[in-house]
């Protein structure tokens, strides 16, 4: 790895999903060579400045046709909570669905009853043979 690895900050909209933001880009996968497919398999939540529930969503594919996909539920998203605005709670295996390698991989959330909270985490792939 070259250089420092920091984390990603997703920021939520007035109670509602904020922004998406890219997490992996055309170039990030394969990872290992010859691997056809991921998933995003882990998930790092090192802090967030809120204690409220978190929705967090996650879509393949490029940005135009995010709104596409979201029209056929073509996503996944899950929960989060944290007991403290530092997250100790250690690494979260999640089920997501499979993307090919090369495509890119977006994130956002939304804060039940917050505007403008974030979330700082890291993710974890795992790539498959087809």
């Amino acid at each position: 790895m070259d250089g420092a690895v920091v984390a990603f900050t997703l920021t939520a909209g007035n109670n509602d999903f904020g922004s998406w933001l890219q997490i992996l880009g055309s170039d990030d996968t394969p990872v290992q060579s010859g691997r056809t497919i991921f998933d995003l398999h882990r998930i790092l939540i090192t802090s967030t400045n809120s204690t409220n529930p978190f929705i967090i969503q996650l879509i393949c594919g490029e940005s135009a046709g995010i709104a596409a996909k979201l029209i056929a539920e073509d996503f996944n998203e899950f929960p989060y909570i944290s007991a403290t605005n530092n997250n100790d709670s250690g690494i979260a295996e999640i089920l997501d669905e499979r993307c090919d390698a090369g495509e890119k991989m977006w994130m956002r959330c939304a804060d039940v009853g917050g505007n403008g909270s974030t979330l700082n985490l890291y993710i974890g792939i795992h790539e498959y043979d087809k």
